[in-house]
Formats: C-alpha cells, sequence, structure tokens
C-alpha cells in the first residue's frame, strides 16, 4: 500500500528529487563511460610508445647497416684499383723463363724468389677483394631486411598512432554526454531544499549554502560508483603486469 502523501508540497518534493537524480546518475554514468575510455587511452600510449621505439630501433640499424654496405662499396672499389694496378706490372714469370735461358743459377733463384713475392702479393690483393664482394653482397641482403623491417615498423607505429587518435576522439565524445557540474547543478539542489522547507514549514530559516559537486556527495550503490580519478599504485601494477614489462612500483612518496 503507498502510504506517500499525494498532497502538492510532498510531490513537488518528490519531483525536484527525481530531476536531481537524473542529473546524478547521468553524471555518474557518463564519469565511468569516461574512466574506461580513459583506461583504453592509457593503454593506447603504451602501444604506441612501444612502436616509436620498435620504430627508432629500426631506424639505428638501418642506417648502421646501410654505412657498412657504403664503406664496403668505397673499399672494394678500393681494392680494385689495386688490383688491376697489380696486374697492369710486369709479368716476373716472362722474366723467370727468359733467365732460364741465359741467366746463371743466381739469377734463376733470385728470380724466383721476387716471381714468388708478387705471386704472394696478387693472391692477397685477389682475395681481398672477393672477400670485401662477398661481405657486399650480404650487407645488401641485410639491408633489404632492414629495410622491409624499418617499413613494418614504420606501419605499426602508423596504426597505432591511429588507435589513440580514435580513442581520443571517443574520450572527447564521452566527456560531452557528461552533464556540467555547473549553476544548472545549484539549482536542482535549491529545488529540493526549497521543497523540503516548503513542506517542513521550515522556508523563512533557509541559510545561504552553496551548492555540493557529485563527486562530493559520497553517493554509493548499485551501479553508481564514481571512478577514482586517478589509478593506485596496484591499478598502475597491475596494468604494466598485462602488458608484459612485470612490476612497476611508483616510489613512495615523502610526507
Amino acid at each position: 500500500m503507498n502510504t506517500i502523501p499525494n498532497d502538492e508540497l510532498t510531490q513537488a518534493l518528490l519531483e525536484a528529487a527525481r530531476k536531481l537524480r537524473e542529473h546524478q546518475h547521468s553524471f555518474i554514468h557518463a564519469a565511468q563511460a569516461i574512466a574506461v575510455v580513459e583506461t583504453k587511452k592509457r593503454q593506447a600510449e603504451a602501444v604506441l610508445s612501444d612502436a616509436e621505439l620498435e620504430l627508432a630501433e629500426a631506424d639505428a640499424i638501418y642506417a648502421t647497416t646501410r654505412l657498412k654496405v657504403l664503406q664496403l662499396i668505397r673499399e672494394k672499389r678500393r681494392l680494385g684499383v689495386i688490383k688491376t694496378t697489380e696486374f697492369q706490372k710486369p709479368d716476373v714469370r716472362v722474366e723467370l723463363w727468359r733467365i732460364c735461358a741465359t741467366g746463371t743459377d743466381e739469377e734463376i733463384i733470385a728470380m724466383s724468389a721476387k716471381y714468388g713475392e708478387q705471386t704472394r702479393r696478387l693472391r692477397k690483393v685477389v682475395q681481398a677483394h672477393s672477400n670485401a664482394d662477398a661481405d657486399l653482397r650480404q650487407s645488401h641482403e641485410d639491408l633489404a631486411a632492414a629495410s622491409t623491417a624499418r617499413k613494418t615498423a614504420v606501419q605499426k607505429r602508423g596504426k597505432a598512432k591511429a588507435e589513440l587518435q580514435d580513442v581520443e576522439a571517443e574520450l572527447n565524445t564521452a566527456r560531452t554526454k557528461q552533464p556540467a557540474e555547473s549553476l544548472g547543478m545549484f539549482e536542482l539542489e535549491k529545488a529540493v531544499v526549497d521543497a523540503a522547507c516548503a513542506l517542513t514549514g521550515t522556508s523563512e530559516m533557509q541559510y545561504t549554502y552553496s551548492y555540493a559537486y557529485t563527486p562530493d556527495l559520497g553517493i554509493s550503490g548499485p551501479g553508481l560508483e564514481l571512478p577514482r580519478s586517478e589509478p593506485t599504485a596496484e591499478d598502475n601494477e597491475r596494468f604494466w603486469e598485462q602488458h608484459g614489462y612485470g612490476a612497476k612500483r611508483e616510489p613512495a612518496r615523502e610526507e
């Protein structure tokens, strides 16, 4: 059985309370929605930070590999000049063959030693040039791989930035849906107080007051918990663990 009086003053009070309740619930539900998106924003920022680091590492590897390629190109060119110069020198083998016809034993032995020196020198130059050529081919392959990795990192960074921008837009939308705690709030609270005073015959006894913000009212109930404005140390620890960084504790603050 409904025992609430149906007189005008009582109904005025309940109507004022209903309007205030609607505002309070709307504010709280909007704050909850904002908190959810803010968590998504922190996660998106962490993903973007990782992507930025990955791109920086890829840039460094690409730059180092490209530098090595350029150095090897210069070294191969230098060795090519030496190789050409050495092969343009008189062939000591011809001198050795010629001296066999007219030279003394001492001259033949001396020319053989000279030919040996030339052979070792040419072999060293040819081998160095061949090694540089092989190193250059490998470095070109490494550079191609580094370029691919960098392109992948750029795409990953771009995707992370786009996702963060989407979350920021979602957050802005969520914030616009939250009722402002301003003059309208004062009018709603004042209407409840005025109606309560009218119902109790204390209108002439009212005292001046300022309105209270919804978060300051300590409202509790199913689905009406206001989110904390800042994450706790436990929240931070859980967040970092979820993203594979292990526990990261905030330093203790000095009192």
